[in-house]
């Protein structure tokens, strides 16, 4: 379908009917030359609708039978509401909204079977809303109009606010209120129970993965010591430390520090609490992995010598 106001002539003066934003149609730009074809006028599409059509077309597409005929859908029927000619699934009876119109409205129609409706009274809290017979509040209207104290809808003055901040700062900061928190804490660590749902609910929130120098190593000790195993992600845990390598057999652990996040470490310090369960602990650092023939010796000289611990038969674990 061509309309007038969207449409115009090709220029060179063939007489073909072309989008407004195009200047000739396609092949007719040496026209000026007297290559383009011979002028012919448009014409209008015999069916009368009063469009116009090229000149070597009688019809525009589906215009031959009078009047526009849509093309036939697979499946497909008109809307039964009698007043358009939309194609429709057969699935349906009315297009989208078409179903208030004509003999077929809904609000004429009476329910042989009414659902029931449930008892309704109003929210507890004031606010005015309707709600089921089985509910008290509205949802999240449990707070919203009971006042449990008396600063319950009022704010604190800052004279108030800093007298609190203080109160609390100084609770705080007495060494008898941090050895209560601290020995209540110990006492629920004790538990194996409370210490493993503990460990477990941070393995699953921290969600821990090798870092790209462990995942480095882990490679290297697939090759070199296959008895080492990556552990860094909370699966063994050595006197309330989780390690970041270890052998079992030889009761051997490796650590990997880096330089900024381990800047402050007491040195020393880890291989202790390593040592009472009887593990030779290894420390490795950034330089560690600048040179893979060095880093090599290293952890085979490591591996090979005696450990020293292995007599303190503390039992491990957690």
């Amino acid at each position: 379908m061509i309309k007038l106001n969207r449409r115009k002539f090709c220029e060179c003066g063939c007489g073909i009917v072309i989008k407004s934003g195009n200047r000739f149609a396609r092949g007719h730009n040496n026209a000026r030359l007297g290559t383009g074809k011979s002028k012919s006028p448009p014409q209008h599409c015999a069916c009368g609708c009063g469009q116009m059509t090229n000149f070597d077309n009688k019809y525009i597409n589906n215009h031959h039978h009078g009047k526009f005929i849509p093309p036939p859908i697979p499946n497909h029927h008109p809307c039964a509401c009698g007043k358009c000619n939309k194609m429709i699934a057969s699935n349906l009876k009315f297009a989208h909204g078409h179903n208030r119109s004509g003999k077929n409205n809904w609000e004429n129609k009476v329910l042989k079977h009414p659902k029931p409706i449930p008892n309704y009274h109003l929210c507890e809290c004031g606010c005015g809303r309707l709600i089921a017979s089985d509910k008290r509040f509205a949802k999240g209207h449990l707070f919203k109009g009971l006042k449990f104290s008396g600063m319950t809808g009022k704010h604190h003055t800052k004279e108030s606010k800093k007298k609190i901040s203080q109160s609390n700062m100084e609770t705080k900061s007495k060494n008898e209120f941090k050895l209560k928190v601290s020995e209540i804490t110990k006492t629920k660590w004790n538990e194996i129970k409370y210490r493993i749902d503990h460990l477990e609910a941070m393995k699953k929130a921290l969600a821990i993965k090798p870092n790209k120098p462990e995942t480095q190593l882990r490679n290297r000790f697939l090759y070199w010591h296959p008895n080492i195993i990556y552990c860094g992600d909370f699966s063994i845990w050595v006197n309330g430390k989780n390690p970041d390598f270890i052998c079992e057999e030889l009761k051997k652990i490796i650590e990997f520090n880096g330089n900024y996040w381990h800047q402050n470490d007491i040195p020393g310090e880890r291989e202790k609490i390593f040592a009472k369960f009887g593990y030779d602990t290894l420390i490795l650092v950034d330089e560690d992995l600048l040179d893979i023939d060095k880093l090599k010796i290293k952890v085979d000289s490591f591996m090979e010598r005696v450990n020293p611990y292995e007599n303190n038969k503390i039992i491990g674990g957690i």
